[in-house]
């Protein structure tokens, strides 16, 4: 199926992304732009970890746009089983789960899977097309437990990937700049007993 081609990011006719990625709601609050401001707002997410020494940047820019469903369960599909197998027929239902992204959120989606419908789909794909497995998928993973645990999914950020203007804009900035300058500190902290 062709893209659309007016190139817009998101849900066809434009509107808030919704995908798996985003959460337990599944809606990033906000459309993008361009492949480059949901990069940049995957890795804003992945600057706040813990783990920020040995986070790698998420690189979607160079990416091809692809169709996404970002639910892929078995009340999402139906299957016509009396169809041969050459001629397998499927209908996709929910489309408010559909769109267009980088296609690392198809693979994201596809690795996603939450029933064993969703398992038998990705063996399907991986056996019957060159589907790649995204080498984004494991910081994708990081960066999506980390916008579960935000209150705002935007992460003061506009639909061009930039940090909003208001009142704690350079506040924001300056946190964020000194939380990249910050040399990693690991403690050990050992139980009095084992003294």
């Amino acid at each position: 199926m062709p893209l659309p081609g007016d190139g817009v990011l998101g849900p066809v006719g434009g509107g808030n992304v919704r995908h798996c990625f985003y959460g337990q709601d599944w809606d990033a609050e906000m459309g993008f732009k361009d492949a480059k401001a949901v990069e940049r707002h995957a890795n804003t997410s992945l600057v706040h970890s813990a783990m920020s020494p040995h986070i790698t940047p998420i690189k979607l820019a160079g990416e091809e746009l692809r169709w996404y469903h970002s639910d892929v369960s078995a009340s999402n599909f139906f299957i016509d089983t009396s169809s041969p197998d050459d001629q397998l027929q499927i209908w996709m239902v929910n489309f408010n789960l559909v769109g267009v992204l980088p296609s690392s959120f198809a693979s994201y989606s596809m690795h996603n899977y939450r029933d064993m419908f969703g398992r038998d789909v990705l063996a399907l794909v991986r056996e019957r097309t060159s589907c790649a497995i995204s080498p984004n998928l494991r910081m994708m993973s990081v960066a999506s437990g980390l916008l579960v645990m935000v209150g705002d999914p935007s992460l003061g950020l506009n639909e061009e990937g930039q940090d909003r203007e208001g009142p704690n804009t350079k506040r924001i900035k300056r946190a964020r700049k000194k939380f990249l300058e910050k040399k990693p500190e690991f403690r050990v902290y050992l139980p009095d007993v084992l003294d």
